[in-house]
């Protein structure tokens, strides 16, 4: 779902670059387990030390890369599997195994953005006899119900809160539930209970991301430009990076509500790199682009780019100068004026005589 959105965004050339990524640690972490095999561990626990430490890395995010992975990059990967198997001396899922399965698996994981609606599948029909229950959350709550005899839905939508009041739709003939118009408070665990039938869903409904902020934290420099790319985010597992065309450069996650996340970067001038900074959830994002000739300027090429201090001390100097020049042009003008006056006094001396 969304991560095929990611999948199509970032392509091969960035899939490339998050497997050299991965393959590195789970090959590091081999050297253990060949240690732990010669210390003569069963083979049960060999097997659970490679599911926990070294599957685990193998499987980062397999849902996101692995449609868009070369034949290549597969077999970089599943070489550590097979020198995992030599060292165990037991078969151990392939790859396509892993990725197969964690796809069945988030297949009841339904993502959904916040004001959407998603329905959660019963995969049965209505028959004579046939009760479904739907319940929410840890305390499994009553949210509503169908009878198909007698015929009869029952809505509890004023349950905890009220928080699905007339966003509830039962379908009487599938026993489907709809939830429109989606909060964050729909969030989590669904069971279905059919007669004695039951069915678990998961739902998660994500705040729509903002667009990330860029600006300038640098003062005059000649050569480069300091930034910082931000985001107040009240939404969980984000990711923040920064990508310099379709390379990702530096990158930061969160997963507690209500972060301010900030990413630096420096750049040349002369750099003509398209960069970006995305933030990104499971199933959305929102980029912004740099524009270099707008947010960073040389010395030479902008006034702007002096500090505060700097701009203080030149209006100071300005406005000295000025007070000066009037003091200047005063005394000038008192003195001619005191010039003009001995002069006539001196004629009018001369003229009596």
């Amino acid at each position: 779902m969304g991560y095929s959105v990611l999948k199509v965004m970032f392509g091969a050339p960035v899939v490339s670059s998050v497997v050299c990524s991965i393959v590195k640690k789970p090959q590091q972490r081999l050297f253990f387990l060949r240690q732990l095999r010669k210390f003569n561990l069963p083979q049960e626990l060999l097997i659970q030390f490679y599911s926990a430490i070294i599957e685990s890395v193998l499987c980062t995010s397999i849902t996101v890369w692995f449609g868009s992975a070369t034949k290549s990059d597969i077999r970089r990967l599943q070489r550590t599997v097979r020198t995992a198997e030599r060292i165990i001396g037991a078969p151990l899922p392939t790859l396509q195994d892993l990725y197969s399965s964690r796809v069945r698996k988030r297949a009841d994981d339904n993502l959904v953005m916040e004001g959407d609606s998603v329905t959660l599948d019963s995969d049965t029909e209505m028959k004579d006899g046939v009760r479904i229950l739907w319940l929410f959350g840890p305390e499994t709550t009553l949210i509503t119900g169908i009878n198909k005899r007698p015929k009869g839905i029952t809505v509890y939508d004023d349950v905890l809160d009220g928080r699905f009041r007339d966003r509830l739709k039962l379908d009487d003939q599938t026993g489907s539930l709809t939830i429109t118009n989606t909060t964050t408070e729909h969030t989590g665990d669904y069971k279905l209970q059919i007669n004695s039938v039951i069915k678990r869903f998961s739902l998660t409904v994500f705040t729509r991301l903002p667009v990330p902020i860029i600006s300038n934290t640098s003062h005059c420099s000649s050569s480069s430009c300091s930034l910082v790319c931000s985001s107040v985010v009240n939404v969980s597992h984000v990711t923040l990076s920064w990508y310099a065309g379709m390379s990702v450069l530096s990158s930061i996650s969160a997963s507690d509500l209500s972060i301010s996340l900030s990413l630096p970067l420096e750049v040349e001038y002369q750099d003509k790199n398209p960069y970006s900074c995305v933030l990104t959830n499971p199933i959305s994002n929102q980029t912004t682009h740099l524009d270099i000739n707008t947010l960073c300027h040389t010395c030479a090429d902008s006034v702007h780019c002096c500090g505060p201090t700097e701009a203080v001390i030149r209006l100071v100097l300005s406005a000295l100068v000025g007070v000066a020049t009037v003091i200047i042009l005063v005394y000038d003008i008192r003195s001619r004026r005191a010039e003009r006056d001995q002069a006539h006094i001196h004629t009018s001396g001369s003229i009596e005589i």
